[in-house]
């Protein structure tokens, strides 16, 4: 991400869209960290991504190790 920030970031998400756009696919980049099976789908996985941030009006989304079962518990605990 621009400017060392943590997590997905719409900026990133952006800059990575115009380096796959100019490099014409995501096997052309030299991508540190993403396996070579996983690069036919990188191209849509961030289009997805960059759509989700743009409906939800989201700019920052930070990683967790969690599943979507463990918030739904903590929100359950929560309450």
């Amino acid at each position: 991400n621009p400017g060392g920030r943590f997590g997905i970031t719409r900026e990133g998400l952006d800059l990575l869209c115009d380096l796959l756009v100019d490099a014409g696919s995501a096997e052309a980049l030299d991508l540190k960290g993403i396996a070579a099976d996983r690069l036919p789908v990188l191209a849509g996985g961030i289009s997805i991504m960059s759509a989700v941030f743009e409906e939800l009006g989201i700019e920052t989304m930070s990683y967790a190790d969690g599943a979507l079962r463990l918030g739904v518990l903590y929100d359950l605990l929560g309450r």
